[in-house]
């Protein structure tokens, strides 16, 4: 029996001719049943490894990959080398059902993935299509550090959700940056022995007294007004994703588990979901 796995489930070597095995014929019947109806490669190969039917006499288990080697086997409405066990019919309603791997993305998904990171370690999120067609979100340092249940549709969704409660997020200021605070006193420093040098002209203590104001300029910014920009953009579509604003605007999001726990925006912004909200 074992030699007749060279030639696919549900066949059978008698007399050197290619026959029909009667039981096997019936499952790979089955299995193109199972999946037009739904199912998945994993559910089918789970009932029939608790039924205790066999794909080997040695292979006491089924797994995912040989439900679709079987569901991708055209041998099985082969008219030529191997008696036909799926009607056409049936053959073509499972191809149908298949959901193709290279899917795209939610709409405005695309744009946004680059930003999504691990809001644990910092990592940027990644995507896969699982082999029943579904979409798998992870982190590549830690698998736990994003739930397998994390969609799509969920992503959009939570992006959305946080847009439309923008009002109650609290808004951190933005982060100092020490070489430029730095660089401020310096600039200072230098210009009050440049007023107290008797020798030095006034033109070159202008252009560092302009070098000064452009700096200060950097670290002057209307957090008020910042605040309202982002508030009145990111709800101007309230019920859509905004994904090239979100672009645009933001440095990262950050997800942990299945939750969007932050939002960091270019100008070191960080704009974090309300403490009280239950998801």
């Amino acid at each position: 029996m074992a030699e007749n796995r060279r030639i696919p489930y549900g066949y059978q070597i008698q007399n050197g001719a290619i026959t029909l095995h009667s039981e096997e014929t019936e499952i790979v019947r089955r299995i193109y049943r199972d999946y037009v109806s739904g199912k998945s490669y994993k559910a089918i190969a789970d009932m029939l490894t608790a039924e205790g039917i066999r794909y080997m006499p040695e292979k006491p288990e089924w797994n995912k990959n040989m439900v679709a080697r079987i569901l991708q086997n055209e041998s099985y409405m082969d008219t030529q080398k191997y008696p036909v066990i799926v009607e056409e019919a049936l053959y073509k309603a499972a191809d149908a059902a298949k959901k193709p791997y290279t899917h795209t993305l939610e709409k405005g998904l695309k744009e946004l993935k680059p930003l999504l990171v691990c809001g644990i370690c910092g990592e940027q999120i990644q995507r896969r299509l699982k082999t029943d067609g579904n979409e798998r979100w992870y982190c590549p340092s830690d698998i736990d550090h994003v739930d397998v249940s994390l969609t799509d549709q969920d992503i959009v969704q939570k992006v959305i959700t946080l847009q439309q409660n923008l009002t109650t997020c609290k808004i951190e200021p933005p982060r100092r940056n020490k070489q430029i605070s730095f660089e401020l006193v310096r600039l200072q420093n230098e210009i009050n022995r440049l007023l107290t040098d008797a020798s030095e002209s006034i033109a070159s203590i202008q252009v560092k007294m302009m070098e000064l104001a452009a700096l200060r300029y950097t670290l002057c910014e209307d957090t008020t007004h910042i605040e309202e920009y982002v508030i009145e953009e990111l709800k101007a579509a309230p019920n859509e994703l905004n994904p090239k604003f979100l672009e645009q605007l933001t440095e990262s999001i950050q997800i942990i588990h299945t939750n969007i726990t932050g939002v960091t925006l270019r100008n070191g912004f960080t704009i974090w979901k309300g403490e009280t909200e239950n998801e």
